[in-house]
């Protein structure tokens, strides 16, 4: 039966322990478990990887192949003859990103005190398709398209009226067809598509003062402004420690710019890497308006090469007005494909990777699963999360204590 995951599966295999492909846990057990577990470790299945379960307050080993993820959530229902079609096209822009991280963790592992990562425009675009829909899948339906929920108060009459039009009878139905959407434009495509939307209003007040606006120019909107809004940079871990992920980090920022939330959103794509989106708006906002714990993080803004692009690009002393016109220009021209971004790879502290893991750790639910590499690090991470440390209400402690007296 088809199991769909919303953390891609090649990201989880990268927590899966080099040293060993049948972990044996420190865990008091019965004999009859003992004898279980003995029979299981015989198997040495190699797509095991280590969590820590919030409900049950246990370490298990858990099968990629069948964790973090729900059983037939993407077969769409409107297309009977090729149910699976969401799924297909999913699992090739995953491949495709996968591709992408693969070179990002070669360009990490090179001996340099200045380490890079460079990509062409057309990876860089594919890079924030996967990262937008890693979000879009890890958010709850209700909060997006559910007519009573508090958040979609402003937009309900837009909710109602377009559910009647489509002849959809669950959230899942428009959610699906968003799914759909993003992954069946490209990424030129939805930009332009968001520039559509100002025929119906202003951007902000779009689905608030008219019911008539197609679901997918406002779901484009909605890719245009993470783009817009947000600069792309690169965490590696402390060589002495690493990354955790947990089954909803997708989903989850920190920090405030100005009052406004989501300064940082953070989403770890190995035990060693985290790609960062922060706001734009705080380079330009002094330091004192950002209230973080993650503001001393290196985060550096990528530099651009632009490939045969107009002069205007380049020149320091033409108006805002024209560099923007000529950028416009240069993004409807086939050159723009073959631009060079450069990223920063910035390496943090062992302080530094643990706010991160902090964060992670702050946001888990009670039912979830907490995904590590190492147990060492982990327990690092754990025992200075169960203290009373600030800022955070560590709303998790007594979860993770119990983590702690397991290791």
């Amino acid at each position: 039966m088809p199991y769909y995951h919303y953390i891609p599966p090649f990201i989880l295999r990268g927590f899966i322990p080099e040293e060993t492909t049948s972990p044996k846990p420190s865990i008091r057990k019965t004999k009859k478990q003992r004898q279980r577990e003995a029979r299981k470790a015989r198997k040495n299945d190699p797509e095991t990887v280590s969590a820590f379960s919030l409900r049950s307050r246990l370490i298990e080993f858990v099968p990629v192949p069948t964790t973090s993820g729900v059983m037939k959530f993407y077969q769409d229902a409107s297309n009977q003859e090729h149910l699976e079609h969401l799924e297909n096209k999913l699992s090739e822009l995953e491949g495709e990103a996968a591709r992408v991280i693969r070179e990002l963790h070669i360009a990490a592992g090179r001996q340099s005190s200045n380490q890079t990562f460079t990509l062409p425009r057309s990876d860089l675009q594919l890079l924030w398709k996967f990262i937008l829909l890693l979000h879009y899948r890890n958010s709850p339906i209700e909060e997006m398209f559910q007519e009573d929920h508090p958040r979609n108060a402003p937009i309900r009459q837009w909710l109602r009226h377009l559910k009647i039009m489509k002849g959809y009878t669950t959230d899942k139905e428009f959610w699906l067809d968003g799914l759909h959407y993003y992954l069946s434009t490209k990424h030129s495509d939805i930009l332009k598509h968001a520039k559509q939307c100002l025929i119906y209003g202003p951007s902000h007040l779009v689905g608030e003062t008219n019911v008539d606006i197609p679901s997918h120019p406002w779901q484009a909107l909605a890719y245009e402004s993470l783009i817009n809004d947000h600069f792309l940079g690169i965490w590696r871990s402390h060589e002495a420690s690493e990354f955790v992920l947990g089954d909803n980090s997708y989903r989850i920022w920190e920090g405030t710019l100005a009052g406004s939330p989501r300064l940082y959103e953070i989403y770890v794509i190995s035990p060693k890497l985290a790609i960062v989106l922060k706001l734009n708006r705080s380079k330009t906002l002094p330091p004192s308006s950002e209230k973080s714990t993650l503001s001393d993080h290196p985060l550096d803004v990528p530099q651009t090469v632009y490939n045969r692009g107009p002069g205007a690009l380049g020149n320091r002393h033409a108006s805002p007005k024209d560099q923007f016109d000529a950028l416009e220009r240069h993004l409807q021209s086939p050159n723009s494909n073959n631009d060079q971004f450069t990223f920063r790879i910035n390496q943090l502290t062992v302080n530094q990777t643990y706010l991160v893991n902090q964060v992670v750790l702050e946001n888990l639910a009670t039912d979830e699963l907490l995904v590590f590499a190492s147990r060492d690090a982990m327990l690092s991470t754990a025992r200075r999360y169960d203290t009373p440390e600030g800022p955070f209400l560590k709303q998790n402690r007594q979860a993770i204590a119990e983590l702690v007296r397991l290791g």
